[in-house]
């Protein structure tokens, strides 16, 4: 049988309402600035982790306190995407200290997976290369000394340009190599 103490309250249905489009915001946020790393779900996992987090948010709340709902709300939504990927086992944690890494060769050892991820991997770097070098020189300096490794302040001194007309090639190179790739 149904019991009518488990049935969520139409007040809490109407916060719901009122607040969703709130959390969608601060989802969409959090996916735009952490998507990478975030590894095997896509932003529809994370408006629905934005959803639990949502109802969380709504029976954690206490009016009253120094804190709007609408503010609580804000600042708990992210915090609570996170703990939900991480509970899926699904967001990659910031990195370890060097003494606590494993090392690719013993990593690579123990996964069976890695001969396909590394063909992969190679794959995917011709395709950047041949795409790369139809860019015109500007842009296609950039990203070669973005995959390089340098940083863009690099990538920029060695155009002779600042920082922010290195930001701009690097943005005008992605544009046009997702366009192309997607072709």
């Amino acid at each position: 049988m149904n019991d009518p103490a488990a049935e969520p309250s139409a007040d809490l249905h109407q916060q719901f309402a009122e607040h969703w489009s709130l959390a969608q915001m601060r989802g969409l946020s959090f996916w735009r600035r952490y998507g990478h790393l975030v590894v095997g779900c896509e932003y529809e996992d994370v408006r629905q982790c934005a959803a639990i987090a949502l109802i969380e948010c709504l029976a954690a709340y206490r009016p009253g306190g120094s804190m709007t709902l609408r503010s609580y709300v804000w600042g708990m939504v992210p915090q609570r995407i996170v703990d939900e990927l991480r509970a899926c086992g699904l967001m990659v944690r910031k990195g370890r200290p060097a003494a606590q890494m494993v090392p690719l060769e013993a990593y690579k050892a123990e996964t069976s997976i890695w001969p396909e991820t590394e063909i992969l991997w190679r794959d995917a770097q011709q395709t950047l290369r041949r795409e790369a070098a139809r860019l015109v020189p500007q842009q296609r300096t950039v990203v070669e000394s973005i995959c390089r490794g340098e940083t863009l302040e690099q990538a920029g001194r060695r155009l002779g340009v600042k920082y922010a007309r290195a930001s701009q090639v690097r943005k005008q190179a992605i544009k046009e190599l997702r366009a192309r790739m997607a072709a």
